[in-house]
């Protein structure tokens, strides 16, 4: 379909759905069936409860009926049905684990979207497994004024199940299955449930998991005897973990739900085979090593939190408490990278069978309190006003390791700056290490208020902001010609980020709005540059080991979108156009020749496009999920010369997401109940600039075909699934190595030799759920 098609039926839909809805009711539209549907989802959005179609606000919803009707398990499932939401690998930290980034209407990059669970910022690569989720809520544009920074293009919300006093909503379900060329079974067990431990007064949720993806890449390398070894199984992932929950209502009015969340995801390998150029595309599932190395990693997370709601009279005062510990493990086989690099460099030739095992640790900690006041309706007026607070820690460590004999290979004369001698040394076999603590601070203000009046409300939002930072650096290592101890020194910042948008009601069941809001990002401190790195530093203007600031970046969206229920309530169709202007932006890549990655300031781009809904149950027997979505994202001001220029799309972003799914049920007998699922969901083609700038590269679209079917009887549910029928193996985004890039030789001019993420190929099994 092409962009003509695309802009024509969004403009179609998002302008005149309203009143074409409201031109084919009834006289007066007000049919208390309309308005009291059961296919009601109720939304918290602007974090207070509202029905889908009456927020004024792009959002897409998944309740936990449509989670389990999809078997969506990951963000990967959701987010490839999710009209306008693309993702990549790459565009997060270095490595594999902790990667992976979102992005919403065109904003690309690692803190472009904000990411929640329950009340808690954790950060965009995070994956929960999607066990026990009451929703999934995507908002869309930028939500500066409620969510803060980072939410550019939009936010993305985990509402967790909270335990209840009166309906335990115990379920357990189980799952087992194979993969196309896997070297493993897949299989999974999940539960969870509520007690009453004291009537009315204490209840107590558990919710425990365990699942296991089967690899389906196989590494190859050398043998010492001169015969090749194989390796399966590579990109198997093992993850399991909880939550335990305790909801305390001493009285009617005061709630307090403390909570302990874990989880734990094992990668065995990972699923990143090599996209040859010029096609960048995989062409195969075996990787051939120049050495023996077991590439992994390991990301665990435990988030602790207190949860405080009071009701008072007229008011509702929540204050939310947490703390977020997050520690990244990645084992990296960077053999052929670094032995470019030292053939390149200048620092003499390695043996062609030498291992070069690089690892990089990624700590995250965060301590954050949310404490807010929403009031109810008075002469039309409600609103919430709040504050917030955050610190925050991490610290990138990038270790190549100490590799015995190195020294005797380069001319490399120390590990101080010009030769020193008054500097720590780690002795002349050390090939890199670098690290680089980073603590942040952020506070804010912030309210919205909202004015009814006849047919028409009002919204007014600010949020008052301050940002500060500060980092330190390490870097030494044969490759890296020194030891350098940086402080990176401190950066702040201070700002208001506004909203206003007007809304009318033609009915109860069709709205339009428009709607102008802020978003920002806060700026920083990066990592300096070595001497390899050559004419960037110039174009940079900054010395070898200098610090790199990059400054804030904001986003401007203006929108205008509708909302109808049709079929008595049972259908919500949802549009939206929008434009964003997108200034100063904060553009990670690869530095040629050195390939040290780095932030820089971009100049200016803007997405405009839109994106269409439809949702519910229009028969008894039948449920469906549309969604088609398109942007145009393009640059429209160049920063550095090396960098995209103007016209050129926005990395990482499709210009067309489409998805579909339907539910069919039918009556086998009085007891049994069969149905059938099934979902289409496709992803146009991007632009790629991470490890592979300067060409630019393309990453074609895919399409993924899903479906199950099976029985119901009681409350339970046997069915058969199959997910990417197909057998896709989409590029999702090259990764960004802690060691060097690979490349297609040892000569200067190589190519390099890009290894992309891709999807679990076709794979199908049988799945087990019951509720009590």
């Amino acid at each position: 379909m092409n962009r003509t098609r695309h802009f024509m039926l969004l403009a179609a839909g998002s302008i005149f759905a309203s009143p074409l809805a409201y031109a084919q009711s009834p006289a007066g539209g007000e049919s208390q069936a309309s308005s009291t549907s059961l296919d009601e989802v109720v939304v918290t959005a602007r974090k207070r409860s509202e029905t889908l179609a009456d927020v004024p606000i792009s959002v897409t919803a998944f309740t936990e009926q449509s989670l389990e009707r999809l078997n969506i398990r990951s963000f990967d499932d959701y987010a490839t049905q999710t009209p306008n939401l693309s993702f990549s690998y790459g565009t997060g930290e270095l490595s594999y684990g902790g990667t992976r980034t979102p992005a919403i209407r065109g904003i690309s990059g690692e803190g472009t979207v904000g990411v929640y669970i329950d009340d808690t910022p954790v950060p965009d690569t995070i994956d929960p497994r999607v066990v026990d989720i009451a929703r999934i809520e995507i908002l869309k544009g930028p939500q500066g004024t409620l969510f803060g920074q980072g939410s550019l293009g939009g936010n993305l919300r985990i509402i967790t199940v909270e335990p209840s006093p009166t309906d335990p909503n115990i379920h357990f379900s189980a799952r087992m299955g194979a993969t196309s060329g896997g070297g493993s079974p897949d299989y999974g067990v999940d539960f969870a449930g509520s007690q009453a431990l004291i009537s009315d007064v204490l209840t107590a949720r558990i919710v425990g998991f365990i699942d296991h993806t089967a690899g389906f890449i196989t590494r190859t390398f050398p043998e010492a005897n001169g015969s090749t070894g194989y390796e399966n199984n590579q990109g198997a992932t093992f993850s399991y973990g909880g939550s335990l929950s305790l909801l305390w209502k001493p009285i009617d009015q005061l709630s307090i739900t403390a909570r302990v969340m874990y989880q734990m995801t094992e990668d065995h390998g990972w699923p990143a085979p090599y996209a040859p150029l010029p096609a960048f595309a995989v062409t195969s599932l075996i990787m051939n090593q120049v050495a023996n190395i077991q590439e992994g990693s390991s990301d665990h997370w435990t988030l602790p939190s207190i949860t405080i709601n009071y009701q008072g009279p007229g008011f509702t005062l929540v204050s939310s408490t947490s703390y977020f510990d997050r520690d990244i493990l990645n084992t990296e086989d960077a053999s052929e990278g670094t032995q470019w690099a030292f053939a390149n460099f200048g620092l003499g030739t390695v043996p062609a069978k030498t291992p070069f095992p690089w690892n990089e640790s990624l700590p995250q900690r965060s301590e954050t309190n949310e404490t807010r006041v929403s009031f109810d309706p008075w002469h039309g007026l409600s609103g919430i006003v709040g504050f917030y607070v955050s610190q925050q820690f991490s610290n990138e460590v990038d270790n190549g390791n100490s590799i015995p004999g190195i020294s005797a290979l380069t001319s490399f004369p120390g590990y101080c700056p010009n030769g020193g001698t008054t500097c720590p040394t780690y002795g002349s076999n050390v090939v890199w290490y670098s690290q680089y603590p980073l603590n942040k601070l952020d506070e804010a203000g912030f309210g919205e208020l909202y004015y009814d009046w006849e047919r028409l409300n009002f919204t007014v939002g600010m949020r008052y902001f301050k940002e500060r930072q500060s980092e330190t650096s390490v870097d030494a290592g044969a490759l890296d010609e020194a030891y350098i101890a940086n402080n990176l020194g401190t950066a702040s910042e201070h700002g208001i980020s506004p909203k206003g948008a007007i809304s009318y009601k033609f009915d109860p069941n069709n709205m339009v709005y428009v709607s102008a809001a802020k978003g920002f990002r806060a700026g920083g401190l990066g990592q300096a540059l070595i001497p390899e790195c050559g004419s960037i530093l110039t174009q940079l203007g900054v010395e070898p080991y200098q610090p790199i600031r990059y400054k804030p970046d904001t986003v401007w969206n203006y929108e205008v979108g509708g909302k109808s229920q049709l079929a008595d309530g049972h259908l919500v169709l949802s549009g939206a156009l929008f434009e964003m202007k997108w200034n100063d932006i904060q553009q990670h890549f690869t530095v040629p020749v050195c390939f040290l990655g780095i932030t820089e300031n971009e100049g200016a781009a803007r997405a405009r496009g839109g994106e269409l809904e439809l949702t519910g149950r229009p028969l008894d027997f039948l449920e469906v999920r549309a969604g088609i979505g398109y942007v145009d994202a393009r640059i429209t001001e160049q920063g550095l010369a090396i960098l995209p220029p103007v016209g050129s799309r926005v990395a990482q972003i499709p210009e067309a997401t489409e998805n579909f799914s339907a539910t069919i049920t039918h009556p086998i007998t009085a007891n049994y109940v069969g149905f059938i699922t099934g979902d289409v969901n496709h992803t146009g083609s991007s632009d790629s600039y991470t490890a592979s700038l300067g060409y630019p590269l393309v990453r074609a679209g895919y399409t993924l075909v899903n479906g199950s079917f099976g029985v119901r009887f009681n409350k339970s549910e046997l069915s058969l699934y199959a997910a990417n029928i197909t057998n896709q193996h989409p590029n999702l985004g090259d990764i960004n190595p802690a060691g060097y890039v690979a490349h297609t030789s040892l000569a200067g001019d190589a190519p390099i030799d890009p290894r992309v993420v891709t999807l679990q190929p076709f794979n199908a099994g049988i799945q087990y759920r019951q509720r009590f």
